[in-house]
């Protein structure tokens, strides 16, 4: 399964790099970055260059994924007209994680950080999907780089939340036959992710936006 995650994270970035001038809007440029992020540290740790440096690779994820809230909350910042509320959100889930941290330590992996996470991350995708909806003007999604990305990630954010809030259940941590279930389905969300990224940066050239569209 890792196999399958790790070759679509290097499809994505690669067609990232390809593609970065034609990325829109220009905060959206930031998921390449992200991507590389992703791609390194999922190699390090897998082939484990972490562990042969006697360091735990749950500190590298516990700081991916908070430069991931944060790298997410900057793309949709500056594409979205209410930011009162968006701003308050983020600013309310950037403390408790904070907090978390400070209670749990980097080394350890809290399922209510990656939680927090979670839902932030689908705070940010949703609260953006609305505004979509509600715009006066009439929008294109079939080139809006932004509506795919933000299907991926609810997608995969919703299922990774369900997957670690159920290991959080003894008889569901100690069946390894659900825990394979949830792994697979935890495998369709990364798949759903990084196409639908691979997409989003495809999106614009294959349906330029027409003017007043």
């Amino acid at each position: 399964m890792f196999g399958i995650t790790f070759l679509l994270e290097i499809v994505a970035l690669l067609t990232g790099i390809i593609l970065l001038k034609q990325i829109s809007p220009n905060s959206y440029k930031l998921i390449v970055l992200l991507l590389a992020l992703t791609v390194v540290n999922e190699g390090l740790s897998h082939y484990g260059v972490y562990k042969k440096i006697g360091v735990s690779k749950v500190y590298f994820y516990n700081l991916f994924f908070l430069i991931e809230f944060l790298f997410v909350g900057i793309i949709y910042f500056p594409v979205i007209k209410s930011k009162r509320i968006y701003i308050l959100i983020a600013i309310s889930c950037l403390s408790l994680l904070f907090l978390l941290l400070r209670e749990s330590g980097l080394g350890i992996m809290n399922p209510d950080y990656i939680s927090v996470i979670c839902l932030g991350l689908v705070f940010f995708s949703v609260y953006y999907l609305l505004e979509l909806i509600y715009r006066d003007v009439i929008v294109n999604v079939k080139s809006d780089p932004l509506f795919f990305f933000s299907i991926g990630l609810i997608a995969a954010q919703l299922l990774l939340f369900f997957y670690i809030n159920a290991k959080r259940v003894d008889s569901f941590r100690n069946d390894a036959y659900a825990i394979e279930i949830f792994r697979v389905f935890n495998l369709a969300g990364n798949v759903i992710y990084y196409l639908s990224i691979c997409y989003s940066f495809l999106c614009t050239l294959i349906f330029p936006k027409q003017d007043g569209i």
